[in-house]
């Protein structure tokens, strides 16, 4: 299946299962292991050769077939090539083989790359405080590099042959015939195995696939789609019609994740669409909390201490906790990347939260933060992978610096822009300001609690609300600012957006 010009190309693997009645399975599995083995010999034979002339991992994948195989197979025309390849395969097998010893050496080379750069950095700053020592008068030892440099595989037996096109022949997801190395000659084999397991999601198209061998045969099948481009970031911004956005706030407590659907013009006016308010985090918290204490109880009864692997009676906690929040990871990205695609935006835009570390405390409290920190780092990357797997949806990161703490609907990108109060309570008109009247008065003109649901704009008292919906506004406008001069978020009475008006005219219906 070729590219089609203007799409992207998105893949997913299925993964097929041998039905375990098949009569002949002894035979065939015999045959599949005669063919993995060559796979291997043929694989480690070109790692060889491409870390042998490290030229080679810059040619382009138009090119790599045929450079490789003018340097190592022998034909008529060339019967003596550089590096003779003594292996019995044929193309399509060679080919692939061909194709994963390159991923391989190309990331021997990239590990190793980045080793010595590690390597010159500290030899740097060791010359550095030695020659600052040596100013001062005192006696230095630098420090020795102890980091070894990466090594590339030594055992190829683990790698799973990839079949091309010319190596299999009927098959349509139920079952296949293969063309397997019996040892002295490569056949197709007589009888078809038949399969069991995931049907061909609508849309897509099978790609090659990779035998598995374990309990059973298994055949991981990447299924393959054209997503319609939308073009790159810079050249979207200049579209007539504007850009449109889905910008997401993630919190570790209240709603776990709260989305807004922002569409900006070329002037850089913007008009809110839809949101999406995800909840759920306290409950996610309570019973993450829950099993940590159970396990520092049994953990502490029993003498194993927290610097030991985890096993017995609490392996089976810890096995509840990484599954729970692997199915909140994957249903929350879901979410999202399903409401971005409902409102036509074309890029998710996330907080840069890399750094985020949790706070000293005792152990279930700080693994409970920690874990929250890996649940929202795994939202954002499923998102991610979601997002352009499934609809051709771009993600992008912006500083979180201050996002909560300014007035979006105050155009939170301007120097000038209103500083908010993070409060408990939602107040009525007038006793928001009366609170904005007191707070005007202290010295601090706003009173900001970390995690508080709601806020209140210490310029315009009609600007109050959720405020993670705040901070998601701003994500957007930040976004926003990176290509339009100074964008403004369109604004009502009480603060609202006309998000009713929006979404007639962009011919949506509200969630």
């Amino acid at each position: 299946m070729g590219r089609v010009k203007g799409h992207i190309e998105v893949q997913k693997t299925v993964i097929l299962r041998a039905k375990s009645e098949t009569a002949y399975r002894e035979e065939i599995v015999k045959h599949i292991i005669t063919t993995k083995q060559l796979y291997a010999d043929t694989t480690e034979f070109y790692v060889l050769v491409f870390l042998e002339n490290l030229e080679l991992l810059n040619l382009k994948s138009d090119d790599l077939y045929s450079v490789v195989e003018k340097l190592t197979l022998i034909t008529k025309q060339r019967p003596s090539p550089e590096i003779p390849l003594q292996i019995n395969t044929v193309q399509d097998m060679r080919r692939s083989c061909i194709k994963t010893a390159f991923g391989i050496a190309k990331s021997w080379d990239s590990n190793y790359k980045k080793w010595e750069l590690r390597r010159d950095k500290h030899e740097e700053k060791q010359a550095k405080k030695l020659a600052i020592s040596e100013a001062k008068g005192q006696k230095y030892t630098p420090k020795k590099f102890t980091d070894k440099p990466p090594l590339p595989p030594r055992n190829y037996t683990n790698i799973h042959p990839t079949f091309y096109r010319g190596m299999y022949k009927e098959f349509d997801g139920s079952s296949i015939i293969l063309k397997l190395w019996t040892g002295n000659r490569w056949v197709f084999m007589k009888q078809p195995i038949n399969l069991e397991g995931r049907e061909l999601p609508y849309g897509y198209e099978w790609g090659s696939p990779t035998l598995v061998l374990k309990d059973r045969l298994h055949l991981h099948v990447p299924v393959i789609k054209q997503v319609k481009s939308n073009g790159k970031l810079a050249q979207q911004a200049l579209n007539p019609d504007g850009l449109t956005t889905c910008n997401v706030d993630l919190n570790l407590d209240g709603d776990i994740a709260v989305a807004t659907i922002l569409h900006s013009d070329v002037t850089g006016s913007v008009t809110e669409i839809a949101t999406l308010f995800v909840k759920g985090n306290d409950t996610i918290q309570h019973r993450r909390k829950r099993e940590l204490g159970l396990i520092a109880v049994a953990s502490s009864k029993t003498n194993k201490g927290f610097g030991v692997k985890k096993i017995g009676d609490n392996s089976q906690r810890f096995e509840k906790i990484k599954n729970r929040d692997n199915y909140e990871s994957h249903r929350i990205s879901k979410r999202i990347a399903d409401f971005a695609h409902q409102y036509g935006a074309t890029v998710i835009v996330f907080e840069c939260l890399t750094n985020l570390r949790p706070d000293r405390a005792k152990f279930s409290r700080r693994s409970n933060q920690k874990r929250a920190y890996w649940l929202s780092s795994k939202i954002r990357k499923r998102t991610k992978y979601k997002a352009f797997q499934s609809y051709g949806i771009i993600t992008a990161q912006v500083s979180p610096k201050d996002t909560s703490r300014h007035c979006a609907l105050c155009n939170g990108n301007e120097e000038e822009d209103s500083l908010v109060s993070r409060i408990e309570a939602q107040f009525s008109t007038d006793v928001a300001r009366l609170f904005q009247i007191i707070m005007n008065k202290s010295l601090e003109k706003v009173d900001y609690s970390t995690g508080a649901p709601n806020y209140i704009c210490s310029d315009t008292v009609e600007h109050r609300g959720n405020a993670d919906l705040n901070a998601a506004r701003n994500i957007g406008l930040r976004f926003f600012a990176r290509y339009y001069q100074k964008p403004r978020l369109k604004v009502e009475k009480q603060g609202l957006l006309a998000t009713q008006a929006a979404r007639k005219a962009f011919g949506m219906v509200a969630v």
